[in-house]
């Protein structure tokens, strides 16, 4: 379904009226990361590949990569939620660059026993020192505990000299996304935290995005987000949305930096098949938090659901007061198309503000009508269904005034049916609005086609938009 436009989201889809007759179809629901595997894991780069467990992705993308904590956070973000989906891996290979490094630097000679703690990324390193440990030798500790952290950081370290040097396991300026804290000490030592080494380097994702248009993989988390990846994914949109592969969905980045940053990426967006997040000074990077959302809407079987507060997300670290959205910034970012998380009322859990897509013009003018995530998702879902409806019941019929009766009659069973689960509204009411067409009524329907015109008002959101969504069905 490629939405030009909310008025004209031209798709061709092949609509199967018979399997109309038998219910909705139960469609598949898969979420795909997209980041950076290291040289030892097994799975071949830009392939898509199941992930079947923590293992199996450490097997396939190596221990502490970028692919490993997205499935990590991944799974994190559905056990959350209650409710999950396959999860699916597009791994980029480890670019050529520079991996990202921060200096832990520790000076003098502790008097008490005592932790040493730090946070990569938002996650706790601890190691415990006696009395009398010296820099260099708190450092050495420091620095094997950052090994240890690996699954969880993303890191491994080194030392000399009073110095514990914690580096990036992929190359890459992702890798600049881990924020590195100290948080405590035993007397007698100090502990100063500062990044050495930026991340260098980009993987290119056309090919991996490439080798997921024909898939259906209707939700993607990308950990790369520059304008790059901007225009890749808006490449990969008009592809997938295309008649001829018909795979509609949802890709993912974040962009934590501030809601300036976020807002030029949804504006250089600005699809219904595109999210930018925005968790400002969030400490977990913008992989982590495209895969955990991502997760979550993917598992979600509603498409109809609003995701929005007070919906609180126990595993996001909260920012520092300072970075916390306020009201007015609120109100400018979310109609801009930035997908925001916040922080709740009483400033204890992280919470969903509302889940928009970028789609914040139509036709070069402002038009929010397909801002909303639920929108876009339950349209997604309408023409999903009708696709499979088409392929199960009248992909070998013949064209003729019967067969264009049964779609016209397979089509409004489809919609009933959605109706009945509260996914579309006011069927009966709209349906002298419900047309087939095909080459009979408008010349410039192929003759091995179909129109379906479905009035835009059965989309809750939609009721007060008084147009017609035009489906090419062939």
């Amino acid at each position: 379904m490629a939405f030009q436009t909310l008025f004209q989201p031209s798709f061709q889809t092949q609509i199967n009226a018979a399997n109309a007759l038998q219910g909705l179809a139960q469609l598949p629901r898969r979420l795909s990361l997209v980041g950076i595997k290291l040289a030892g894991g097994s799975a071949t780069a830009d392939a898509p590949t199941a992930i079947a467990s923590e293992a199996d992705a450490i097997a396939k993308f190596g221990r502490g990569s970028e692919m490993h904590l997205m499935y990590r956070w991944a799974v994190l973000g559905q056990r959350e939620y209650g409710a999950g989906c396959p999860i699916y891996g597009a791994p980029l290979a480890d670019p050529a660059g520079t991996a990202a490094e921060a200096e832990y630097t520790l000076t003098g000679t502790s008097t008490a026993a005592g932790d040493i703690v730090i946070r990569i990324a938002g996650e706790y390193v601890r190691t415990t020192v006696p009395s009398g440990t010296t820099a260099t030798d708190a450092a050495s500790a420091l620095a094997d505990a950052i090994d240890a952290s690996l699954d969880r950081t993303g890191h491994t370290a080194a030392s000399a000299l009073g110095v514990a040097t914690a580096t990036c396991a992929w190359t890459g300026v992702t890798g600049n996304d881990y924020r590195h804290e100290v948080v405590s000490v035993p007397a007698g030592l100090t502990c100063a935290a500062a990044v050495s080494v930026a991340g260098a380097g980009a993987a290119a994702l056309t090919t991996a995005l490439g080798n997921l248009e024909s898939g259906d993989y209707g939700w993607i988390a990308v950990s790369q987000h520059t304008s790059t990846e901007v225009t890749a994914i808006g490449t990969h949109i008009t592809n997938t949305f295309a008649d001829n592969v018909q795979r509609w969905r949802h890709v993912a980045i974040a962009e934590n930096a501030s809601t300036s940053a976020a807002k030029t990426l949804a504006g250089a967006a600005n699809s219904e098949g595109v999210l930018v997040l925005c968790q400002r000074g969030g400490r977990a990077p913008e992989a982590l938090l495209a895969s955990y959302v991502q997760a979550q809407l993917a598992a979600e079987p509603d498409p109809a659901l609003p995701f929005k507060a007070p919906m609180e997300l126990p595993s996001l670290w909260l920012p520092d007061e300072a970075d916390w959205f306020t009201s007015a910034e609120i109100e400018d970012a979310g109609p801009a198309g930035v997908f925001l998380i916040s922080v709740n009322d009483a400033g204890t859990q992280a919470t969903y503000v509302r889940a928009v897509t970028t789609k914040t013009t139509i036709d070069g003018n402002a038009n929010p009508a397909l801002l909303d995530y639920s929108i876009s998702a339950s349209l997604f879902e309408l023409a999903r269904q009708l696709r499979v409806a088409y392929q199960r019941n009248f992909s070998r019929a013949k064209r003729n005034t019967l067969t264009k009766r049964a779609i016209y009659s397979g089509v409004l069973k489809v919609l009933r049916d959605l109706e009945r689960i509260e996914i579309l509204q006011n069927v009966e009411a709209n349906r002298d609005q419900l047309a087939v067409l095909d080459s009979s009524d408008d010349p410039s329907i192929a003759v091995t086609g179909y129109r379906v015109q479905v009035p835009a008002s059965v989309i809750p959101p939609l009721l007060s938009i008084q147009t017609t969504l035009n489906l090419l069905l062939q």
